[in-house]
């Protein structure tokens, strides 16, 4: 501020978080205010209100991942630049326009798995073939928001219906074929019936209900985040 002679701290909600090395600033800065920081760790923090105050977007890289930089793409996208390669942030806010952003986890081998905060049992482990995570229809099912009336099986056709909203796929466990509103879709899996579970694989489900899916190496994880609509009690 005034050329440099004197600056004021604009670090409420960023102190202490190690070495910061980016901001930027959005496409739309002179009407939405916002800004993005980032520490060499990969932490990233938005402000809404020109850097006044700032909010943790709940992100980090690999341990031994260095952020060198970010920037916002002309379509809005944060991207960063970092010492093994580009990454994309695609968990920038954790409530827009009357919609939340919903994380889910889900760890190869292990039973336990996360919705938010909220940690969850299932009764099958995930697994991975032919490079693709599988995960048990039911509890994949609850991680994109569709509860058991959008679950539907049929036995002597070996089919699986998920309807959420205006979207409904269906998958068979013999063919490498999924409908997506009827269109087909071609996999380069086929799912499976494992100890009478029916896996499926994460990414091409969550994605065909609007869901942003990613692989954590280092956690042996899948991570799948979708927007969801806030629902209004007084609606």
């Amino acid at each position: 501020l005034d050329k440099g002679d004197y600056w004021s701290s604009a670090m409420n909600g960023i102190e202490d978080n190690g070495k910061l090395v980016s901001i930027t600033f959005s496409n739309n800065y002179s009407s939405d205010k916002t800004m993005y920081c980032a520490y060499e760790n990969g932490r990233t923090f938005v402000s809404k209100d020109g850097s006044q105050d700032w909010t943790s977007l709940d992100v980090e890289l690999p341990q031994s991942v260095k952020l060198n930089d970010i920037c916002v793409s002309s379509t809005g996208k944060v991207l960063a630049a970092a010492s093994d390669g580009v990454y994309q942030l695609i968990y920038t806010s954790t409530s827009v326009d009357n919609y939340t952003t919903v994380k889910a986890k889900f760890i190869v081998g292990q039973l336990n798995y996360k919705i938010g905060g909220d940690v969850w049992l299932m009764d099958a482990a995930p697994y991975t073939f032919n490079d693709r995570t599988f995960v048990p229809v039911r509890y994949l099912a609850y991680a994109l928001g569709i509860n058991d009336s959008g679950i539907q099986w049929n036995s002597p056709k070996n089919e699986v219906t998920i309807t959420k909203d205006n979207t409904t796929v269906k998958l068979t466990t013999a063919k490498s074929i999924m409908t997506v509103n009827g269109k087909p879709v071609v996999l380069d899996v086929m799912p499976q019936i494992v100890d009478g579970r029916i896996m499926l694989p994460a990414r091409w489900i969550a994605e065909a209900f609007g869901a942003e899916v990613y692989w954590n190496a280092e956690e042996n994880s899948v991570i799948i985040q979708y927007r969801e609509k806030i629902i209004n009690s007084e609606e």
